[in-house]
C-alpha cells in the first residue's frame, strides 16, 4: 500500500528532473544560436562541413566502388558519417553539458540526472537533423530501399543510446580530469577512421581486423544496409552489440549516481 501512495512523488520526481533537464537545454541551445548570424542553419551546415571534405577524398582514393556497395559511394559515406555522429554525440554531449553547467553545480544544488535528459535533447535534436538529411540524400542519389527502412529509422535512436551509455560514464570523471575535454576530439578523429563508415571494409590487414573487432562497426553497417537497401545487413551482430551496452547503459548509470555528488564536491 505504500509502494502506492509513494507513486505520485516519485513521479513528480521524475518530472521534476526532465522539466529541469528541458529547461537547461534550451537555455543553452538558444544562447548558442542567439550569438550567430545564420543561426539554426549551423544545425545542417556543421554536419555537411564536416562530411562533404572527407566524401570528396574518398571518391578520389576509392574508397568504395559502385559496384562493390550496390549504391552510390556518395551516399554510402554519407549515410555511414550520419549514423557514426549519432552514437558519438551520444558519447560527446554528456561531458560537453557537464561541463557548460559546471559553474551552475558550484553554486545550485538539483538534481544531477537533468544534465544526462539536457544531453538527449541535445542529441534527439540533432538526431531529427541528422534523419532529415539522410532522407533527402536519399532522394538526391535516387536511393530506393525496401520496407526494411523503417529499422534503419528505429536504429538511429539506438545509436544514440549506445553512445550515452560511453557518454554517461565520462562525465563524472570530466569534472575532475579535463583531459577528456582535450582528448576527446583528438580521439573522436582517429575512432572515426577504425569504423568503415567512409569506407568498405578491407578484405584483409590490420584495417579488417580493427573493423571487424571494433562494436561500432555493426551499428553503422547495418542501419545503412536497412537505410539505403545497398548490402547485406549484420542483424545478428547488431542486435548482440546493442545488448552490449544495454548492459552498460545500466553500468554506467550506476557510476553516474555513486561519483557525480564526489565529482562535484571535487570542485566546490
Amino acid at each position: 500500500m505504500k509502494n502506492w501512495l509513494s507513486l505520485p512523488k516519485h513521479a513528480w520526481k521524475v518530472g521534476n528532473v526532465f522539466r529541469l533537464g528541458f529547461l537547461l537545454f534550451m537555455r543553452d541551445f538558444q544562447y548558442r544560436f542567439k550569438l550567430t548570424y545564420l543561426g539554426y542553419t549551423w544545425a545542417c551546415l556543421r554536419p555537411l562541413l564536416t562530411g562533404v571534405p572527407l566524401i570528396f577524398v574518398g571518391s578520389q582514393f576509392n574508397f568504395g566502388s559502385t559496384a562493390e556497395l550496390g549504391i552510390s559511394y556518395p551516399l554510402f559515406a554519407f549515410v555511414g558519417l550520419m549514423l557514426w555522429q549519432s552514437f558519438w554525440d551520444g558519447l560527446f554531449y554528456p561531458q560537453w553539458v557537464m561541463r557548460r553547467t559546471r559553474k551552475v553545480l558550484t553554486r545550485v544544488r538539483f538534481p544531477y540526472k537533468a544534465i544526462l535528459v539536457a544531453s538527449v535533447c541535445y542529441v534527439m535534436f540533432n538526431l531529427i537533423v541528422y534523419t532529415a538529411m539522410i532522407g533527402v540524400a536519399l532522394v538526391v542519389f535516387g536511393a530506393s530501399p525496401g520496407p526494411e527502412i523503417l529499422l534503419g529509422v528505429v536504429s538511429l535512436p539506438l545509436l544514440m543510446m549506445s553512445g550515452l551509455a560511453i557518454g554517461t560514464l565520462l562525465a563524472p570523471l570530466v569534472l575532475v580530469y579535463l583531459d577528456l575535454r582535450y582528448g576527446l576530439p583528438l580521439i573522436a578523429g582517429v575512432a572515426l577512421w577504425s569504423i568503415p563508415a567512409i569506407y568498405v571494409t578491407p578484405e584483409s590487414g590490420p584495417l579488417h581486423v580493427i573493423n571487424t573487432w571494433n562494436p561500432v562497426t555493426y551499428l553503422v553497417n547495418t542501419p545503412r544496409v536497412w537505410l539505403t537497401g545497398g548490402g547485406t545487413p549484420e542483424t545478428t551482430l547488431f542486435m548482440a552489440v546493442l545488448g552490449m551496452f544495454l548492459v552498460l547503459s545500466m553500468l554506467s548509470m550506476k557510476f553516474y549516481e555513486r561519483t557525480i555528488r564526489i565529482a562535484v564536491d571535487q570542485i566546490l
